[in-house]
């Protein structure tokens, strides 16, 4: 999958978690570039679910992100408890990574702690839509590279987990 060139804008869910990019159970590659990412919740979101194909490893065959912006309108800041912002990135599950040469602005704390950008390796909702959970021991991250980005008006800047700290 290529992504490119693209403005994803206006998305907003009330006060729930809305993803301007969410990818997940597929092993790649997927290649974003050159776009621009206005969202309320979580602008870029990697992994999050259990997968679906059993013992697969989340973009396992790369994941590159390059040459984007990742933003929040600063009305936002000003509709707190009727806009739910959260993180600018976040990877949960992810491996093979390459971000490069991207701009993150604007990120406050609302619904999370302001942290712009998140490493933060989960199996996260083992159960979903009332079907049994789906063990994932593949979940995590590896070989991630973070470089040449410029993250800039957020309340925090990079927040790295080494595991999972709520499972």
């Amino acid at each position: 999958l290529r992504l490119s060139y693209c403005l994803i804008d206006g998305i907003v869910h009330g006060n729930a978690e809305s993803h301007g990019v969410y990818i997940d159970d597929t092993p790649g590659p997927v290649v974003i570039e050159h776009s621009k990412i206005i969202a309320s919740g979580i602008n870029v979101l990697v992994g999050g679910g259990s997968p679906w194909i059993p013992n697969q490893r989340v973009m396992s065959d790369g994941f590159v992100f390059r040459w984007n912006e990742c933003t929040k309108l600063h009305e936002w800041s000003k509709d707190r408890g009727n806009v739910g912002v959260k993180n600018l990135f976040e990877l949960k599950n992810c491996h093979y990574a390459n971000i490069y040469g991207n701009i993150f602005t604007n990120c406050w704390p609302d619904n999370q702690q302001g942290m712009a950008i998140l490493f933060t390796p989960r199996e996260q909702n083992p159960s979903q839509y009332g079907k049994p959970a789906r063990p994932a021991p593949l979940s995590g991250m590896t070989k991630v590279r973070f470089h040449n980005n410029l993250v800039t008006s957020v309340a925090g800047g990079i927040h790295v987990l080494a595991s999972d700290d709520i499972g």
